[in-house]
């Protein structure tokens, strides 16, 4: 028997375990625990949970921890107190506060006894097996398929997103510090290049000056507010939320919105440099590509950074979607000269 046991929800999300045979798997922020959490999980239990394997059944009980253990939302009890609880393949085993800290699938995979016809065709994208016996089909995982498809793309498009989780899951408060200032210097010596070079082109079309100045200002600006954005952010979810969060996962944070700033504003000033009327439409097209791609970014890491209740979790996407536009307007206000008139400009 095989167990595959993937943190589906929290700072770890993503990460798997694997275990071959029967025995007794221990879950918690004990390093000696053969699944561990994040060190930070302050309201994850040392010795959290254990998992019985006993084929072909699979037991979870309770080890005895603060918060509690939740199989599929259900508390269950302490192991020796007959909360052994039998579980089932894809069942979700929750720890934490209320069981939404940090959320764990357990898949359970039996050995393949008898014999099955070969013409099986092999998913790569779960590792299942939509198997053909007799002719007849016997599973189609395809929405399970789909279901894995949507994450792998999110996880793609914001993989640097895991790894500053990680920096943050190991407190790394210097090489987050470090990050952010090599960030800032990389960011002051573009600015200056960029103006020095491209200003006789950047400023001779009359027309786009608006747009070159306020696109290279937006994305300085926005590099620089990041980190009082994100502090602004992270301390309101603290405050008001009392979410869990450390100052490592804070520079992580904002070191990953600096990262792609950087990105985005070298694209677009290679652009502006080109200085000809379609580089120019391409970079204004670049520009508002790196406003949604920065926002879509902050959306993800906040989740993965503040673990709350899924409606607190709600209401804090509010309040940063609230507070994401309000920054971006400050700076283009400062700009142009005022909100309309730079989105005119812009649009």
């Amino acid at each position: 028997m095989k167990i595959i046991i993937k943190c589906t929800d929290g700072i770890m999300t993503g990460k798997e375990w694997r275990f071959n045979g029967s025995g007794q798997i221990t879950l918690g922020r004990e390093k000696g625990s053969m699944v561990t959490t994040a060190p930070e999980d302050n309201s994850i239990s040392r010795h959290q949970c254990v998992i019985d394997v006993v084929p072909p059944n699979v037991y979870v009980s309770d080890a005895g921890s603060t918060h509690g253990t939740y199989v599929n939302g259900q508390l269950i009890g302490k192991k020796g107190q007959g909360g052994q609880c039998p579980v089932r393949d894809g069942a979700f085993i929750g720890v934490g506060s209320g069981g939404r800290t940090a959320v764990f699938q357990i898949r359970i995979i039996e050995e393949e006894r008898g014999t099955v016809s070969p013409d099986y065709i092999a998913d790569n994208m779960d590792n299942h097996y939509n198997r053909s016996f007799n002719g007849q089909n016997l599973g189609n995982d395809f929405a399970s398929s789909f279901q894995f498809v949507v994450p792998r793309i999110r996880d793609i498009f914001i993989r640097p997103v895991h790894t500053a989780i990680e920096f943050g899951k190991m407190n790394s408060a210097i090489l987050g510090t470090t990050m952010i200032l090599i960030n800032m210097a990389v960011l002051l010596v573009l600015a200056v290049i960029v103006m020095a070079i491209a200003k006789d082109k950047l400023f001779g079309f009359g027309a786009y000056v608006p747009w070159g100045r306020i696109i290279i200002g937006v994305e300085l600006m926005a590099a620089f507010s990041y980190f009082g954005l994100t502090a602004l952010m992270l301390l309101s979810a603290r405050v008001f939320f009392r979410a869990e969060i450390t100052y490592a996962q804070l520079l992580s944070f904002y070191g990953v919105q600096a990262i792609w700033s950087t990105a985005y504003l070298l694209v677009e000033s290679f652009l502006l440099m080109i200085g000809t009327e379609g580089s120019i439409m391409l970079c204004l097209f670049v520009f508002w590509i790196s406003i949604l791609h920065t926002f879509l970014i902050g959306i993800f890491s906040y989740g993965e950074v503040v673990h709350l209740s899924p409606d607190k979790k709600m209401y804090s996407y509010f309040v940063f979607v609230i507070l994401y536009i309000i920054t971006y307007a400050i700076i283009l206000a400062i700009l142009g000269g005022g909100v309309r008139d730079s989105l005119y400009g812009l649009i």
